[in-house]
């Protein structure tokens, strides 16, 4: 931080020299500066033709070429200089919290690390969920982008090498192309926005607040076959996934939603050139049986909590 003050009070420095440069320019005199901290932190100002004294709490000037705006000008520096360290510590202050605030939630791994979060900081609960999730929907989308990358250039190229052959088998078994159309692969590869995501999340979790996601990490609502230690019981006959972390929850909605023959019509619809939430939410009645009930209530969080700002 003690950098980013260095250098903006340098180019505040600078400024100034350009204003006096312009102010005494008919003078045809070349101007040079000298800086030096008194006790009190003033900075003193030099002209080759002029000189600066200190007596205390007066500064004097004496100098026979300096302009009338120009001995102004400098009268006023320790007024200047307080105006534009105030300036610096409010910048240094924004720069901090926003530092602070991206990377404060890159240790969030399970649901109850969100409530430890929230109640350690007392900040709103829909603010810590939806800055908590956002980092990890980040990399999940990092890693898709990754792969859809890789696989254009061999649908483009062909296979190459092993790796290319072994990279292939693998989406393949993924997503669940049993006949190894590499163009069907293409289409299962999507990148889900952000706001959906979100959305989804809050209304399944109740943001983060539901028995279900704090003790299973399950932020979607996903149900679950298995009867065993993967799944968490809600009552007779009535499971759901558990999850280690929030990236595993994350990772298996989206890939639901990638692969899940229910879904394709979402994948047809979400593209490049369409992802806009409000409108891939009729896309998900499947999703849930309150059917077009569901979009509608994805859409009035997205809307109200203005979660299509974090797609851009």
């Amino acid at each position: 931080m003690n950098k980013v003050r260095k250098k903006i009070f340098l180019l505040l420095l600078i400024s100034i020299s350009a204003i006096l440069f312009g102010a005494d320019e008919k003078n045809n005199g070349k101007i040079s500066f000298s800086t030096s901290n008194n006790p009190e932190g003033s900075i003193f100002l030099t002209k080759n033709v002029g000189i600066v004294k200190n007596t205390g709490d007066t500064e004097i000037f004496q100098s026979t070429s300096l302009s009338a705006p120009t001995r102004e000008f400098i009268k006023n520096s320790r007024e200047q200089k307080f105006l534009a360290e105030s300036f610096i510590d409010k910048l240094a202050l924004k720069t901090t919290e926003k530092n602070d605030e991206s990377e404060e939630f890159n240790d969030i791994r399970v649901v109850k690390d969100i409530k430890e979060k929230i109640s350690k900081t007392g900040k709103c609960k829909k603010a810590i969920f939806i800055q908590s999730l956002l980092p990890i929907i980040g990399e999940i989308h990092e890693d898709i982008f990754n792969e859809k990358e890789r696989l254009d250039k061999i649908a483009k190229y062909g296979i190459k090498t092993s790796d290319d052959r072994d990279f292939l088998d693998e989406l393949f078994t993924k997503y669940k192309v049993s006949d190894e159309n590499i163009n069907e692969l293409q289409s299962k590869l999507i990148i889900i926005p952000k706001s959906l995501v979100l959305g989804q999340a809050s209304l399944e979790s109740g943001w983060g607040g539901s028995l279900l996601a704090l003790d299973a990490n399950n932020l979607f609502g996903m149900k679950s076959w298995a009867r065993d230690s993967r799944s968490y019981r809600v009552g007779p006959n009535t499971y759901y996934k558990k999850y280690n972390t929030i990236k595993d929850s994350i990772y298996d909605y989206m890939l639901t939603l990638s692969r899940h023959g229910a879904y394709e019509n979402f994948r047809e619809a979400i593209t490049d050139e369409n992802n806009n939430s409000l409108q891939l939410v009729k896309y998900l009645n499947n999703y849930s049986e309150l059917k077009s009930e569901y979009g509608r209530k994805v859409s009035v969080i997205i809307r109200v909590n203005n979660l299509l700002e974090y797609d851009s």
